[in-house]
């Protein structure tokens, strides 16, 4: 739903935008319309199939499938069906407009509008060699990833009593929330009297600030270390079934955790972020051996008297010095 009212926002621009130019635009001779031919007229000659005119330029199919490809995933399905490729292409119809507009009023000789093209000129043909160079994992890549870090996949029933702090993310229920030590010291007190044998769910609904959890005796259902804070993950991994941690601060508020049992998720459950995982890495090592063979020259006027370095690989960076 959010991509959804992002791309109607854009399109909500574009009409403005186009609006505006219209009410600015100095007077010029009008272009004539042409009707639609698969003549391609004065533009190259390809074999490229052309499904559309816009003041007589020519759009190819895979022009229009390109654009497809950069709508929203929930679009795509709709812009697949003629009611949606209608619907696009009233869409480009405005984006192709405000383009040869642009040419009339100099875009094409504004150095700002090219180093800009470049720029997005590159970044294309980047993730094109990327999607060249970087293929999908195989079966065993994903399967010894999946061995080596299963753990990480555990899903285990998780509690906790959260107590609010002053500038944390969730108000207190009752009050105004103390500064973060005063919270961190009554997150003690209470786990000194779980630990001496308090009911967790009677003391969660009593004393949580986190109301939603809190009525449920603190329960948040079955989560894995990956959908955590940081902070929080590194000690929820750390926990055996039922032990009550020590109070952990984050930008929500201080918690005090407790677990079930952990259960370790199939790999079919966790084969998409196996796979999205693999790949980055194997995006990292091509990016980090593409730039430790790249031959740079910096401008020192520019840039001060300093020697451009590859980038630590994030293996690298956790090393200890």
């Amino acid at each position: 739903m959010k991509d959804l009212i992002v791309a109607l926002a854009i399109i909500l621009i574009v009409i403005g935008v186009s609006f505006g130019l219209a009410e600015m635009r100095p007077d010029r001779p009008a272009t004539p319309s042409h009707p639609f031919s698969m003549a391609v007229g004065s533009q190259p000659v390809t074999n490229e199939k052309i499904v559309m005119r816009i003041n007589g330029e020519a759009i190819s199919e895979t022009e229009f499938n390109a654009l497809v490809r950069t709508a929203p995933e929930q679009m795509r399905p709709f812009y697949t069906t003629e009611a949606g490729r209608r619907s696009l292409a009233e869409q480009l119809v405005k984006l192709k407009t405000l383009e040869q507009e642009a040419r009339k009023l100099g875009a094409n000789e504004d150095a700002d509008v090219m180093a800009q093209l470049d720029v997005d000129r590159a970044n294309v043909l980047a993730a094109y060699t990327l999607r060249k160079l970087v293929g999908a994992p195989t079966e065993a890549e994903v399967r010894a990833e999946y061995a080596r870090t299963k753990e990480a996949y555990a899903s285990v029933p998780l509690s906790h009593i959260l107590i609010a702090y002053q500038g944390g993310a969730v108000p207190a229920r009752r009050g105004q929330a103390p500064p973060a030590p005063v919270a961190i010291q009554k997150a003690k007190q209470i786990v000194a009297k779980l630990r001496a044998g308090a009911n967790f769910a009677q003391t969660a609904l009593a004393e949580s600030d986190d109301a939603e959890s809190g009525e449920r005796g603190g329960d948040l259902g079955p989560v894995s270390p990956e959908q955590l804070p940081q902070e929080l993950a590194q000690v929820v991994m750390t926990l055996k079934p039922g032990d009550v941690s020590d109070p952990v601060q984050s930008k929500f508020g201080i918690h005090i955790l407790r677990v079930s049992a952990r259960q370790v998720q199939p790999i079919e459950r966790v084969r998409e972020q196996l796979a999205q995982k693999i790949q980055q890495q194997k995006l990292n090592a091509t990016l980090e051996r593409l730039q430790k063979g790249a031959k740079v020259d910096l401008d020192p006027k520019f840039f001060g008297a300093t020697v451009l370095k590859p980038a630590p690989s994030p293996a690298q960076s956790r090393r200890p010095s």
